[in-house]
């Protein structure tokens, strides 16, 4: 059996001996060994496809990820204290609107710019130069010199204040606090003294992927003597098997309502951020939703393919509802707590105390308890007279939400974004799986607007509006358009389906598969390609989801598959029930999703 060579580093990144990993970079091209060098290395990425797109211009963001990436790999990042430093900017990164996940990078983005501040490759001033107008900026030629050498020089500690001499001939264009730096590749042979054919640094020209490449992969020689963890060759038989599905055990150190994450101790002390949003939060099997996570509960998160999917809690705490009459100062120095005053639906009052580090958020929104208000309509999570979580709704606020149980005559329980559930009074009229805009009034239920249906579609992207809310046109056929505005949250996976993309990844007349829900596009699918040939097919419907309007069938070879209605067919959900034999006609979208025209019921 042919063996192959692996290099295993601390990430478990995968090193095929002498691979190409950038398929639209020929291999006479001046940057290929630095290309596959970094690309091999994953400190820089390709597509899907392979391809490096060695001509598109880098960003100030993906100049501070390469350079983490660089360390990492390396062994020469504590991930432990890493967290603390990015626990203490993230507020400031999210208030920026810097976004947690880069294409292509994943969520390197805040660990990587919180690094570059806690070196001193950035400044808190440069900080602010990373996002302008929305838009990541572009790296020039000189900022990312600076930024290599700076970080350089956290392992070589040298004396850069010296005579520096420079043959460039725009030197007297170069920054003159910024000479130092270049003296200081050039010496260990990361930039050429020389300059480029004409003689030039040119320090204003922005810098292309295959640029970033030479110049990382040089700063990546220079750091290896510092290296904790080089790379070790081994010999195996066969292909590495990839974990998929990996749990982590813990302790909530920090839940944040905003972005959705949580911040997990292991037994080891090290902290680790996972982003939950596409995650059900569980306790002893029964879905609890977002709002029962607190700190200092333990928990249980799973990975399947580097993504949290669920997260387990040891306990959940005990709950009243109510309205805030009213909320004390802090009583003293000794006795460190608010104490609020709640009326409970029976009219009878009770206490609670508040800490300034209790998780507070009104109308979905983190807050502090010095933000109550009297009349605001509130949840108290509690343990004994202690308030845990406090779930606070003002005096105007207006969400959407699905119909997910549908109680008595007149009660409908409703989830929110990110899993928050709650009951209402209302008439009659809705079903499963509605979507509704409400409206709440100091917490009580002023209107409920019956706004749509969850639904899955496939087509081709006829706009993008990119604002406050960005919203998606999805052409499907015969100049059928649906247009819904991106949910918080919205998990967009690339063409291995993989949560890898943003917004800005995708193109027009891209040809998606869009799952709408709560709050519009809860998921974008740029996997799926239309099949457009017509056929017909043999099914038994396993279940039957009426919330979605769609089947789940297996075929004559018992592989389960999608079934869902194309628009216009006049198809009705209720017509069918488990175990029915159908014959479907119409066309698969994908391998796994069939979109129907016509179904004819058989004798089972």
């Amino acid at each position: 059996m042919r063996k192959t060579s692996i290099a295993i580093f601390i990430m478990a990144i995968i090193l095929i001996s002498g691979a190409s990993f950038s398929v639209d970079v020929p291999e006479s091209h001046w940057a290929k060994s630095h290309i596959d060098s970094v690309t091999q290395k994953r400190i820089m990425t390709t597509d899907a496809y392979g391809n490096f797109e060695p001509n598109r211009l880098s960003t100030k963001i993906e100049a501070l990820i390469v350079i983490y990436r660089s360390n990492k790999v390396g062994g020469l990042i504590v991930e432990e204290e890493l967290a603390a430093v990015v626990s203490d900017y993230e507020p400031r990164f999210v208030s920026m609107g810097i976004p947690r996940v880069y294409s292509s990078y994943g969520d390197d983005v805040y660990p990587a710019i919180a690094y570059a501040l806690d070196k001193n490759i950035i400044s808190i001033e440069e900080l602010d130069q990373m996002i302008i107008d929305k838009q990541p900026t572009v790296l020039k030629k000189l900022e990312f010199a600076v930024y290599l050498a700076k970080a350089l020089n956290n392992y070589k500690s040298e004396n850069l204040n010296k005579i520096v001499i420079l043959q460039y001939k725009d030197d007297d264009l170069i920054d003159p606090a910024s000479r130092k730096y270049l003296m200081f590749l050039i010496e260990e042979g990361i930039l050429s003294s020389l300059g480029d054919a004409s003689g030039n640094f040119n320090p204003e020209s922005e810098v292309s992927r295959m640029i970033m490449a030479t110049m990382i992969d040089g700063f990546h020689d220079a750091i290896e003597p510092y290296m904790t963890n080089r790379p070790a060759i081994v010999e195996i038989e066969s292909k590495p098997i990839i974990e998929s599905v990996k749990i982590v055990s813990g302790i909530v150190q920090k839940v944040n309502d905003n972005d959705k994450t949580i911040i997990l101790k292991e037994s080891t002390g090290k902290l680790t951020t996972f982003d939950i949003k596409a995650a059900s939060i569980t306790h002893l099997g029964i879905d609890v939703g977002f709002g029962a996570l607190i700190q200092n509960l333990n928990a249980e998160v799973t990975i399947t393919n580097g993504v949290a999917t669920e997260v387990k809690l040891g306990r959940v705490y005990e709950y009243i509802e109510g309205k805030m009459v009213s909320i004390s100062d802090i009583f003293s120095e000794q006795l460190n707590f608010r104490s609020m005053k709640v009326e409970l639906p029976s009219g009878v009052y009770d206490f609670k105390r508040v800490y300034e580090d209790t998780l507070v958020t009104i109308n979905g929104i983190s807050a502090k308890p010095s933000d109550l208000k009297p009349e605001y309509s509130l949840n108290v999570q509690f343990d004994g007279y202690d308030a845990k979580r406090i779930t606070a709704y003002s005096e105007f606020y207006e969400f959407n939400a699905m119909v997910e149980e549908i109680i008595g005559d007149s009660r409908i329980r409703l989830r929110m974004e990110y899993g928050v559930t709650f009951g209402i009074e209302f008439e009659a009229g809705f079903s499963v799986g509605d979507i509704v805009k409400v409206t709440m009034l100091f917490g009580d239920v002023a209107t409920v607007e019956n706004i749509g249906k969850a639904h899955i579609f496939t087509g081709n992207i006829f706009g993008i509006n990119i604002k406050a809310r960005p919203e998606l046109t999805i052409r499907l056929y015969d100049d059928i358009y649906e247009s819904h505005p991106l949910a918080r949250g919205v998990v967009i996976l690339d063409e291995t389906g993989n949560e890898t993309l943003d917004i800005y990844d995708l193109r027009l007349d891209q040809e998606v598969s869009v799952s709408t829900g709560i709050g519009g596009i809860v998921k974008i699918d740029t996997g799926r390609r239309i099949v457009v040939e017509e056929t017909g097919s043999l099914f038994t419907i396993a279940q039957v989801f009426e919330s979605s309007n769609i089947l789940i069938v297996t075929d004559k070879d018992d592989r389960t598959r999608t079934l869902v209605f194309a628009l216009g067919s006049g198809l009705s959900i209720m017509d069918y029930d488990a175990g029915d034999v159908i014959y479907a006609e119409g066309q698969a979208l994908t391998e796994q999703i069939f979109e129907a025209t016509k179904i004819t019921i058989t004798e089972q």
